[in-house]
């Protein structure tokens, strides 16, 4: 019996609609098929002085192609991590 042939899938990439603010130190995860992005700092040209942690929370819907705000998290996080569980 001979080696199983690796079968890659292509598929074209497509650009998506930007995020309404960018940022960096973020966290995000996938859960209802959309993608929920959360926190981080704001990219600005000062990184050197800091940028404050943000609160906000954004998602990403696929299927209309738009950025939709969500509640705030009740503090600022960066550098942080977070799970879905029983999607």
């Amino acid at each position: 019996m001979g080696k199983p042939k690796s079968q890659v899938l292509t598929l074209p990439w497509k650009t998506a609609t930007s995020m309404p603010s960018t940022r960096y130190n973020h966290c995000s995860v996938t859960i209802n098929n959309t993608i929920m992005v959360m926190g981080g700092e704001e990219i600005t040209f000062k990184r050197d002085t800091g940028a404050p942690p943000l609160k906000t929370v954004i998602s990403y819907d696929p299927k209309t192609n738009k950025w939709t705000d969500l509640a705030d998290m009740t503090h600022s996080r960066t550098q942080f991590a977070a799970t879905v569980l029983n999607d």
